[in-house]
């Protein structure tokens, strides 16, 4: 269940931090707790010029950039420059200087270490990626480099990469909690990204028991209850989820939280209470387009004598706020036919295919409705378009259960491999491929289907744990 792209708290592992002048000085960052900061939304764009920065920033800039100009083959002077653009939030003048060290210093395994922290911090996720490698390369048993090698490849979406780097840091530290958040995420993430995770129960299974894990150490974390929530909701436990979920919003009531938690008292057919989770959020969060979908959905199969107006007008909240959500325009398409505006429902149906094209019901509803209009031939393409769909969502579900049965079959991982692809989810596609790969290490049509995938992205900002 995924309202919301939410990514896990990785960056508790004993947070990646620029700051300590000696650690500089021996061509190093340290790896130290500091208070939690959110991070920056994925869609967020950088500022069309620079800010201005203000004078007395200026100023205390100028003695540092002296001291690189007085000595411009040390490292230490650099690294104080990392420190100071850092805290000052000048990434790209901050990268600058870590390119110049890098120049400088391009063999020392600490300079190295210190390189890819920086880099994880700059959101250089494949260049950190590729100094943690070869950090690992000259000292296979860091912990410390394994556990931020998963973190990098876990920002990019590689999660069972990140799974795989996570499982060998914990076996080298088996004490830091931090690799055991970063295992308990990485497998997290990886189940849930497929559209039956259960087939996944094992991943979300060793989630669970490495959360719990965490907790020891982090007791009463929201976050990480809430992680712990979706593992549960995953495993088909939705009381378990539920209680989960509740923990978390006790402790911090968070925005998403409200809705994940309502899926949950559905699941365990508990319907006033998700309407109570509903409404109780609403009140803090007036204007969340999924907490209304979710209200219009619980009111239109009431037995309320105005149902289908109540929720058409939850509906079409939802949809003001994010007119562009196919489920939420899909949904509001369904309660403009139940209170018979078809001319209304027409639009929103179109603009939920115009938006998703691989939503079936979408297509059925139009199918109907040009059915009423007089218009045969539109009916007849809505409808086999359709028809194919719902055909390629039954046969992936056959091979997702077929593989909880035979979960080493490749032929199977192939298949549901190539048919990822074909759908531009290249996330699942490239984790069926490395599977295979796993499996049979030799394995030209997984290397080939390696290779034909469109490069991943390089952001993604998990918050720290609230």
């Amino acid at each position: 269940m995924q309202k919301t792209n939410k990514l896990p708290v990785i960056a508790a592992l004993g947070v990646l931090v620029i700051g300590g002048a000696a650690a500089y000085r021996q061509h190093a960052l340290t790896l130290r707790p500091r208070p939690p900061v959110a991070a920056p939304p994925r869609t967020a764009s950088r500022p069309a010029s620079p800010l201005p920065i203000p004078a007395a920033v200026q100023a205390q800039e100028a003695p540092l950039r002296a001291a690189v100009a007085a000595h411009p083959q040390a490292l230490g002077p650099r690294w104080n420059l990392v420190a100071f653009y850092g805290q000052t939030g000048q990434g790209d003048k901050a990268s600058e200087q870590v390119d110049a060290i890098d120049h400088l210093n391009p063999t020392d395994a600490a300079n190295r270490m210190a390189l890819a922290n920086t880099r994880m911090l700059l959101h250089q996720y494949r260049r950190a990626e590729g100094d943690y490698r070869r950090v690992i390369a000259r000292q296979p048993q860091s912990a410390t480099a394994w556990q931020g090698l998963a973190a990098t490849l876990f920002q990019q979406h590689h999660y069972l990469e990140a799974e795989q780097a996570a499982q060998k840091a914990v076996g080298l530290a088996p004490d830091n909690a931090g690799g055991h958040l970063i295992l308990a995420s990485s497998a997290l993430e990886y189940a849930l990204q497929f559209p039956e995770s259960i087939s996944r129960g094992s991943d979300l299974a060793l989630a669970q028991s490495e959360y719990k894990k965490v907790l020891k150490v982090l007791p009463g974390n929201a976050h990480v209850y809430y992680e712990m929530g979706r593992a549960a909701y995953g495993l088909e436990d939705a009381n378990a989820a539920a209680v989960d979920f509740h923990r978390s919003l006790q402790i911090n009531p968070q925005q998403d939280i409200y809705w994940e938690a309502a899926q949950a008292y559905i699941k365990k057919n508990d319907r006033s209470g998700a309407l109570a989770l509903a409404e109780e959020g609403l009140k803090r969060f007036p204007n969340d387009a999924s907490l209304h979908d979710l209200r219009g959905t619980l009111l239109q199969t009431g037995t309320a004598p105005d149902a289908d107006a109540q929720a058409l007008a939850e509906f079409q909240k939802a949809v003001g706020s994010a007119p562009n959500d196919a489920r939420l325009q899909s949904h509001l398409g369904t309660a403009f036919l139940r209170t018979g505006n078809m001319a209304a429902a027409q639009t929103a149906f179109e603009t939920a295919v115009r938006l998703d094209p691989n939503r079936p019901f979408d297509l059925q509803q139009l199918a109907g409705i040009y059915n009423r209009q007089g218009n045969p031939g539109r009916a007849t393409e809505a409808a086999k378009l359709a028809k194919g769909m719902i055909f390629n969502s039954q046969q992936m579900q056959q091979i997702q259960s077929l593989l909880v049965v035979h979960p080493d079959s490749i032929p199977l991982h192939l298949i549901l491999a190539d048919r990822y692809r074909d759908l531009h989810l290249a996330g699942q596609a490239r984790d069926e491929y490395l599977l295979v790969q796993r499996l049979d290490p030799s394995n030209a049509r997984a290397r080939q289907g390696l290779a034909a995938l469109p490069a991943s992205k390089k952001d993604a900002s998990p918050p720290n744990p609230q």
